[in-house]
């Protein structure tokens, strides 16, 4: 059996748990909008979700996203999740010649995208009163090179990954 094999086997037998709770998704714990409740089953009766999306998400949605965030310059790329849209990044950003700097502890899957497309990887330790449980700049900054393309933090506070490209980020 491949390691990816091995790796989806156990995440669908931790999904199958019952007893298991579920710490860092974010929005589990939001109940969901009758409204969005609404829309769905009306996709469902209307037979809509037999077709695949756009590969890089409805176009209306793509634009309208733009517009609300005031980018016209910029591509919205809409996924199915966390984890597809972690993959599309670090693949498109990360492309072995290039390095991913993130945070120890940090989300595991955006690390072995990188790795895959053959990125260095630095994990800076954040956890411990020496780091006052944060990443500072400095320590972030002492890390970064000219193969530093993608930056990846997790806020202390919550489990929200929060991405931003190097060229974002002022010296």
């Amino acid at each position: 059996m491949k390691e990816y094999d091995l790796r989806n086997k156990y995440f669908d037998q931790l999904l199958g748990n019952s007893k298991l709770k579920w710490m860092g998704q974010n929005t589990n714990h939001i109940p969901t909008h009758e409204y969005v409740i609404e829309a769905m089953v009306e996709s469902i009766k209307n037979e809509e979700f037999h077709a695949y999306a756009p590969p890089l998400g409805l176009e209306v949605l793509r634009k309208k996203i733009l517009i609300d965030l005031g980018l016209d310059d910029y591509c919205a790329m809409i996924t199915d999740g966390a984890v597809s849209g972690l993959f599309n990044v670090c693949k498109i950003l990360c492309s072995g010649r290039n390095e991913m700097i993130t945070t120890d502890p940090t989300w595991i899957w955006p690390v072995q995208f990188a790795t895959s497309t053959g990125s260095s990887v630095t994990q800076i330790p954040i956890y411990g009163n020496e780091y006052e449980y944060t990443l500072q700049w400095d320590r972030l900054e002492a890390q970064i090179t000219d193969d530093t393309d993608f930056n990846k933090f997790i806020s202390k506070s919550f489990s929200v990954i929060t991405s931003l490209p190097n060229k974002n980020i002022v010296l």
